[in-house]
């Protein structure tokens, strides 16, 4: 299965140009890694056999891929 990509286009924030899509933060464990972007937005990449991306197949991803199924929700909490 191909890995879904996706082009993200952030909503502007003072000082910053309309599309323009930061990291705002990064959760580093040692088989994955999360990526919040300022668009509240959350991406997942590395090893996914067991689920552990979010993303909904047990699929490695080399580049981050959006978690869907958080699109819309806040205050999320991630712990490795």
């Amino acid at each position: 299965m191909a890995e879904s990509t996706k082009e993200i286009a952030a909503p502007a924030a003072a000082g910053e140009k309309k599309d323009e899509v930061r990291v705002v933060a990064i959760a580093c464990g040692s088989s994955h890694t999360l990526i919040l972007l300022n668009c509240d937005i959350l991406c997942s990449c590395g090893r996914g056999e067991d689920g552990q991306l979010g993303i909904g197949d047990p699929q490695n991803r080399l580049r981050p891929t959006v978690i869907n199924a958080l699109h819309g929700m806040f205050g999320v909490m991630v712990y490795d």
